[in-house]
């Protein structure tokens, strides 16, 4: 079963399996289980995943300066 993990600092990270206790020892202080994400347009708000716009205009920007 697949689990995710938020660290404030290091960000999100899922698992394939689930992970035993002696490893999440490991995981960074303030580590936190989590949803599984639910797309890349989505970022943790510290209670659930809210889905991020994307910046068309940034977007377009990016591509003309490449």
């Amino acid at each position: 079963m697949e689990k995710g993990f938020y660290h404030n600092t290091r960000g999100y990270w899922q698992t394939n399996d689930s992970v035993n206790d002696h490893v999440i020892a490991a995981y960074p202080k303030g580590t936190v289980e989590v949803p599984l994400k639910p797309s890349a347009d989505h970022e943790w708000d510290g209670v659930n995943w809210a889905e991020v716009g994307i910046d068309i205009e940034f977007l377009s920007n990016e591509v003309r300066h490449s």
